[in-house]
């Protein structure tokens, strides 16, 4: 049976009293279709994918490798060994260009 909260909430989308507000259901599982109707089908899977592994993936990524490599670039910027996070800044490009030395134009 369906709550009482449901069968209001059918009844404001519908307008009306709902005649049947019970989801239907498969006892057994889903037969599988003869040779002929399957191959006319296009002969796809008829179970699905182990996606498992892939599950264990995002979990391990997301709960242990993004905490590790946020950590240890909040320690970096703390400690103040970071890496700057833009290239060469202007005092450094110019202390390269005085050391490469005088520009030299081909005659």
């Amino acid at each position: 049976m369906v709550t009482r909260a449901v069968r209001r909430r059918a009844r404001a989308v519908l307008g009306q009293a709902p005649l049947a507000p019970v989801w239907c259901a498969l006892r057994r599982g889903i037969p599988r279709p003869p040779k002929d109707v399957h191959r006319a089908a296009g002969k796809g899977r008829l179970r699905p994918g182990h996606h498992g592994p892939v599950y264990a993936g995002r979990v391990v990524f997301c709960c242990v490798v993004l905490p590790w490599m946020l950590v240890d670039t909040l320690l970096d910027r703390w400690a103040g060994t970071g890496r700057p996070r833009t290239g060469r800044t202007g005092q450094a490009h110019a202390d390269r260009d005085r050391a490469a030395g005088p520009a030299v134009c081909p005659a």
